[in-house]
């Protein structure tokens, strides 16, 4: 069983991550921060700037090679990450965030 970590203590563990400049870590929290936003009540708004901030990192990432790519998490928060993580995937699977 995957454990919901609270949305407060993913926000902690980004802020954490981003101060130590780990940009992999950061963008893959942000995409968890987002999901897991999009589906409590009232969260989109807040989902929506998380996935922007998940893209904006996600696109600043070394994406060459497949071990760029290639995540070393399979959940954040409860959150499935995508076993390839890069801005393509981000983008996709956070569209409807995305859009305006």
């Amino acid at each position: 069983m995957v454990t919901k970590t609270p949305i407060a203590s993913l926000i902690a563990e980004y802020e954490q991550a981003d101060g130590a400049g780990d940009n992999q870590r950061s963008a893959r929290i942000a995409y968890a921060i987002a999901s897991r936003s999009a589906t409590e009540p009232g969260g989109i708004d807040q989902a929506r700037q998380w996935a922007r901030i998940s893209l904006a990192i996600a696109q600043r990432l070394p994406s060459a090679t497949l071990e760029d790519v290639t995540s070393t998490e399979q959940y954040i928060g409860g959150v499935a990450i995508p076993d390839l993580f890069h801005d393509g995937v981000v983008l996709e699977r956070l569209s409807k965030l995305l859009t305006d």
